[in-house]
């Protein structure tokens, strides 16, 4: 079947009926949840696994007694998150070139290889090197999730599916170290920490075996080398290998794109850097909540690891709030605007929004720091979490509406440096606290938000259209 608008070819290579049954689209809905429910559960797992060992670092110190140096603490953390920082870059490029199932299937193998072998480490380094190959592992679901259920699911019956997907990072942050947490309070070993991960990433790994490829270049490409071979015809090819992109050409647009738009981009540049600031501070937090709840408010890890649930429900709460606002506003400015939209009234939330993160921060240090009940604490979590959330989807709309065609590169440059920051503020949260104490350690990353998340948010919202025209990679230009 040729595609419509394209005159008869008889050598090119297709689906042979709109109902094809090899076509993503029509795979039977139990084909499609089956990936839909493994891609997610992977999603889930690796971003569990990010913090897991953070409420067992003091047990783990017993084993190891380069533990007891903070930075060498923070690094086992860091490790991981450092592995996101390639991760965009490497998979996407490579699930276009061998498919979509092979790259899953090499993720979660590599996942639950590096996190059973972590169980039986006998030295800090070979953990740290465990833990960056398993991250990077686990990256790769991750990274082309999205992608896979955009192949195999219309628009109008991807939401339920993209909702899964969603939520599977929400609920990670916290039930990761919270697992992590009663393990080292009642097993009082730490090993099992990883070997319960790698049980958990053995039941990805295995039935990603089954799972159908959804890539529909690399599907074609099969039917047509197996028709080249029983026809003889050699002209037989797909409208894909047509296009005569060679793998150096993919590499190059996945790995270069992504940083031409963040060195000649104001707006990717902007936003890039408020992201990685509130995100480097989301995990400043993590990396430090077994000591300060350990020490302030004298819990033990299992107990102290429950905090993190905060995290979650202000970034499930603020993701709502943020989809409301940015739709609320767009519609409403658009009317008043003559029905003509434009991309900044999907940030004008930000106007308001960009004081929450700050305050939420000093509601915490204050609070932690004067020893007041833990419930005001995790309240201040909360409200700080509502507030980053609310950013991050009034960001990625933004970004998405300007740059169109070109949005997967400018959010896959801000994954990257978002992802450098995160390993930099583990590595150094400690010392932060150290020297600066509860108080002013939150003092000072409330002063970076405001010094650096409110000029952002106000130069987008009111120079946004003048740095879109003036743009070269900019789409949409009105």
């Amino acid at each position: 079947m040729v595609p419509p608008g394209l005159p008869p070819d008889d050598t090119l290579v297709t689906w042979s009926g709109p109902m094809s049954p090899s076509n993503p689209r029509n795979f039977s809905t139990a084909t499609k949840w089956y990936a839909c429910i493994l891609v997610s559960w992977s999603t889930f797992l690796a971003n569990a696994a990010t913090n897991m060992i953070a409420p067992a670092l003091g047990l783990m110190s017993v084993t190891y007694k380069e533990l007891y140096t903070m930075w060498i603490r923070g690094s086992l953390i860091g490790s991981y998150i450092f592995a996101f920082t390639f991760a965009p870059l490497i998979f996407g490029p490579m699930s276009e070139i061998m498919g979509r199932k092979p790259v899953l299937i090499i993720g979660t193998v590599v996942f639950f290889v590096a996190c059973l072998l972590s169980g039986f480490v006998t030295a800090v380094w070979q953990l740290m090197l465990l833990r960056f190959l398993s991250a990077l592992g686990a990256s790769a679901p991750m990274s082309i999730g999205g992608a896979v259920l955009t192949d195999m699911f219309a628009p109008d019956e991807r939401g339920r599916a993209m909702t899964l997907f969603a939520l599977a990072p929400q609920l990670a942050p916290s039930l990761g170290p919270i697992m992590g947490g009663w393990i080292a309070q009642e097993a009082k070993e730490w090993r099992w920490i990883f070997f319960t991960a790698a049980i958990c990433g053995f039941t990805a790994a295995a039935p990603m075996f089954f799972v159908r490829e959804t890539y529909t270049p690399a599907i074609l490409a099969r039917r047509a080398k197996k028709l080249r071979k029983e026809t003889g015809n050699t002209q037989l090819t797909t409208i894909f290998e047509r296009r005569q992109e060679t793998k150096k050409q993919i590499i190059t647009r996945g790995v270069v794109r992504p940083l031409v738009l963040f060195t000649c981009e104001p707006i990717v540049q902007l936003l890039t850097l408020y992201v990685s600031l509130i995100y480097g501070i989301i995990h400043l937090m993590v990396a430090t909540f077994p000591a300060v709840f350990g020490t302030i408010y004298a819990e033990y890890p299992g107990w102290a690891s429950m905090h993190f649930i905060t995290i979650t429900i202000g970034t499930i709460v603020g993701g709502f709030l943020g989809g409301y606002l940015v739709e609320k506003h767009y519609h409403n400015l658009s009317l008043n605007n003559r029905g003509i939209a434009k991309p900044e009234f999907k940030f004008y939330c930000m106007l308001y929004t960009v004081w929450i993160p700050p305050f939420g921060l000093m509601v915490y240090g204050l609070i932690t720091y004067y020893g007041i009940h833990w419930i005001f604490a995790d309240i201040g979590i909360v409200i700080f979490c509502v507030g980053i959330s609310i950013a991050v989807v009034a960001i990625q709309s933004y970004m998405v509406d300007c740059y169109s065609l070109l949005a997967g590169s400018a959010l896959t440059a801000t994954i990257v440096v978002r992802s450098i920051c995160g390993t930099g503020a583990t590595i150094g949260s400690e010392d932060l606290l150290l020297h600066a104490g509860m108080l002013w350690s939150n003092v000072i990353l409330s002063a970076a938000c405001i010094f650096i998340g409110v000029p952002a948010a106000y130069a987008v919202y009111f120079w946004g259209a003048s740095m879109r025209q003036k743009s070269r990679h900019a789409t949409h230009k009105r």
